[in-house]
């Protein structure tokens, strides 16, 4: 009996948010027999169709990406023997090269001046509620500095000190967060701390 392990984009099994505009797919077959593999199938719900021999890896290689939108690859394997195994995995693509529709938050009374100490925590708080049925919710984020979303009083993603050990003068990441389910129909309260970062 054959199955796949593994099977990842962009070094991740699930939750991959990418920018890629050729990602790269890993995946490792096993046996518990004597079959091999003879030949896979790898499928992604574009149309993107590419048989695979004796690879254990795959750049995507065609038409262009989407920005902002969930893709899920299949990975179809069959053995020497006529068994055959199958594995899904769904990532989405970012901003890409899209523009950015949206400006910086700070609070314009806070100049920081001081040497050697970090600048103060600033909390920024909005209400709001939904006047349309909800299909699906996604915040893309960044500070110059770290921070943490809470959304109607969970935290939104599993990591600390986002965006990220970088050089804020030459280069900027961002993250995106699904939050279909942080929402609900009457009022949603978004809390976002920035603290100083590197």
């Amino acid at each position: 009996m054959i199955s796949i392990h593994h099977f990842m984009v962009e070094g991740l099994e699930k939750g991959c948010v990418t920018d890629e505009r050729h990602p790269r797919f890993t995946f490792f077959y096993e046996s518990d027999d004597e079959s091999s593999i003879d030949h896979a199938l790898f499928t992604l719900s574009n149309g993107y169709v590419k048989e695979l021999k004796d690879e254990v890896s795959l750049v995507y290689d065609g038409t262009e990406l989407t920005p902002d939108t969930e893709y899920e690859a299949t990975l179809h394997c069959f053995s020497s023997n006529g068994t055959e195994a199958e594995k899904k995995i769904v990532f989405t693509t970012g901003k890409m090269s899209s523009p950015w529709k949206a400006s910086w938050i700070t609070d314009s009374q806070y100049h920081f001046t001081e040497k050697k100490t970090s600048p103060k925590v600033m909390t920024f708080r909005r209400k709001f509620s939904l006047d349309k049925r909800l299909v699906s919710a996604r915040i893309f984020a960044t500070a110059l500095g770290v921070y943490r979303i809470d959304l109607n009083g969970k935290k939104v993603g599993d990591a600390f000190l986002k965006p990220g050990f970088t050089s804020y003068e030459s280069n900027l990441m961002y993250q995106s967060y699904d939050v279909s389910d942080l929402l609900s129909d009457g009022e949603n309260e978004l809390i976002v701390n920035v603290a100083g970062g590197w």
